[in-house]
Order: C-alpha cells, then structure tokens, then sequence
C-alpha cells in the first residue's frame, strides 16, 4: 500500500469514528441534558419522580405495579357519521386504574427508554450526516468500495 491509499483509509476511519461517537454518545447525551434543563424549569425533577413512584406503588402488593389503562373503542364498520356532529374525544372513559406485574411493567419501560434512545441516535446520525461537511467524502469512499468489490 502507498501511503495515499493509508492516509485515505486512515481518514475514512476516523470520519466513521467521528459519526459513531456522535450518535451513541455525544448526541444523547445533549438530548438528556436538554430535557432535564426544561423539566428542572418546570417543576422540581425530584418531586416528579416521587410522585411518580407512589402512584405506580402506593397500596400495592411487592409484586404488582398500578398503571392507568384505557378501553379500546372499537370502530364501527360502515356507520356513516353526519357531518353536523362534532367528532367524539378520543377518550369518553377515564383511565381505569389495575394492578400489573412487576415484570411485565419493566420490559414495557425497558423497552421504551431502548426506543428512545435509538432514535435520538438516528437522530443525531442523520445530524452529524448534515452538518458535517465530510459525509460526501465517506459517502463517496462507500460509493467507491461497492464499486471495487462488485468489478
């Protein structure tokens, strides 16, 4: 290999690099600071999760957890509506409040804390691929890999 060739691959690798970091670390660790700050600004962070923590728990057994579910309305097939009626609210019922179990309410919050971060991650790629003036440059390097390995 001449050094051309080490000083493009060298460059290519730390532009992927640059984007990793920026999408696994740096951007949400911006997003998590950002939503902190404006819930700090709201109320106390604190006193929101204590409160939380004794709706979800308060005269509960060890193993269940209370959430607030609401019924599915289910649509009519068929039924016309007149156009003089204004649309029904989306929910006519309050929540209904039930006791789940312990596990089955940490795979649900597990599960969406997991999608939340993934998309600020693509996020924050999709940022590091606008912003960053070198994305035309990987891109091109991709571009150009494909095209040795498919000759």
């Amino acid at each position: 290999m001449d050094d051309k060739a080490i000083k493009e691959i060298s460059y290519f690798s730390y532009s992927v690099y640059r984007a990793v970091f920026f999408s696994l670390v740096t951007a949400p660790a911006i997003a998590l600071f950002v939503g902190f700050v404006f819930l700090s600004f709201n109320n106390s962070i604190a006193g929101t999760f204590l409160s939380e923590a004794r709706n979800y728990v308060a005269d509960t057994p060890a193993d269940k957890v209370r959430v607030c579910l609401f019924k599915k309305q289910v649509q009519q097939v068929g039924v016309m509506e007149s156009p003089e009626l204004p649309p029904p609210s989306v929910y006519k019922e309050k929540c209904m409040t039930t006791l789940i179990d312990v596990s089955d309410w940490q795979q649900s919050a597990d599960s969406t804390i997991r999608q939340f971060y993934w998309n600020i991650v693509f996020l924050g790629f999709l940022i590091w691929c606008i912003l960053n003036v070198n994305f035309s440059v990987v891109m091109g390097k991709i571009k150009t890999a494909k095209n040795r390995k498919e000759l």
